[in-house]
């Protein structure tokens, strides 16, 4: 969700595993714990690949949802459909996420980088199962988006955009819909911008719930103030204690250290790290192949006053921000923001 916190849905239990290739950071086996809801994954829905979203084992009353790994296209009444616009009519919203992860259609062959990017983004990811999803998945999960629908002014009461799911009693699942944005009280204008709209396109594609926990392993397993630390038992812990240890106060500069604990938390759960993590990069207006340097990350925040107040960003820090930048689904292909490629450096640069 956009900036305000809100009841977003999480997964939980894969265990951490190093990588043996460059930008291959998904787990490979499952810790697929048993929930209330698991035998709907078990039984009705067997053959099927699943994500979960959800607070996860460690919150009171957890409420772990299970969704198909491909949306399935949306069925609306005919008050949804009053109620709505075609997601057609936000492609300025939509720009950034359409460019970086394109517009895949049945029958339409792939151009290379884009074939590379479903490629990468495949190696790292992971269902609700463990299993690695595969690259025309990844293209049938993006192209899901062009199915739903806009709701203006039905964002969840805290939130200024928000996924909007339906459950489907014959299943157990819940399917996204749409998304919905938030109005200004005074004028009555949505209150949407192209950031706000990646993290919920993200989120609506469920690529939030298959690359999450990469981006989550990759941060920790390159997180400077661990190596050494002699904190080694964190290494062995879920996601929530890896972020909530990452993003202590001693673990950022001083001007980001006014992150509530609550945020942290929030950005603990993979598919917000991950959907946090496309609103920072549209923000940055980063493309495919772009690499930086911590010092040439730092321009250009210095440059965007929104930038520097991008929450993601204030929780990992710039140095972590630039590593994830050059290796989360990198891909050969380069461009010239900086001359050099990223090497490592381990002081801390915001």
């Amino acid at each position: 969700m956009a900036f305000i916190m809100k009841k977003k849905l999480s997964e939980t239990g894969l265990e951490d595993k190093k990588p043996k290739a460059r930008a291959t950071y998904a787990p490979t086996e499952a810790t697929y714990k048993n929930d209330p809801n698991a035998f709907i994954a078990n039984e009705v829905n067997v053959n099927k690949s699943l994500v979960t979203k959800g607070k996860g084992e460690r919150d009171l009353g957890k409420n772990l949802q299970y969704s198909e790994t491909v949306n399935p296209t949306p069925d609306f009444t005919e008050k949804e459909l009053a109620e709505s616009k075609p997601i057609s009519d936000y492609n300025q919203e939509s720009e950034w996420y359409n460019k970086y992860y394109g517009t895949p259609r049945e029958g339409i062959e792939l151009d290379p980088a884009k074939k590379e990017l479903y490629e990468t983004l495949s190696k790292q990811s992971s269902d609700a199962s463990g299993k690695q999803v595969t690259s025309e998945t990844i293209r049938k999960m993006i192209n899901s988006t062009s199915d739903l629908r806009v709701f203006p002014g039905k964002s969840a009461e805290e939130g200024d955009a928000s996924v909007k799911v339906k459950y489907d009693p014959k299943t157990g699942l819940y399917g996204n819909v749409g998304i919905g944005t938030s109005k200004d009280v005074l004028t009555g204008k949505e209150n949407i911008n192209e950031p706000w709209f990646t993290e919920e396109l993200t989120h609506a594609s469920n690529l939030d719930a298959t690359q999450g926990r990469a981006l989550q392993n990759f941060l920790f397993q390159n997180f400077d103030a661990f190596k050494g630390s002699g904190d080694s038992q964190v290494k062995d812990e879920d996601e929530l204690s890896k972020v909530m240890y990452m993003t202590r106060g001693i673990n950022r500069p001083e001007d980001s250290r006014n992150i509530g604990t609550e945020a942290r938390k929030y950005l603990s759960r993979p598919e917000e790290s991950y959907g946090g993590y496309n609103q920072f990069r549209a923000k940055l207006g980063f493309k495919q192949g772009d690499t930086y340097t911590p010092e040439s990350l730092q321009e250009a925040i210095d440059r965007d006053p929104e930038i520097k107040e991008d929450r993601w960003l204030k929780a990992f820090g710039v140095e972590n921000a630039a590593k994830a930048l050059n290796e989360i689904a990198s891909t050969s292909k380069k461009s010239d923001k900086t001359k050099s490629r990223f090497t490592r450096d381990t002081s801390r640069t915001a």
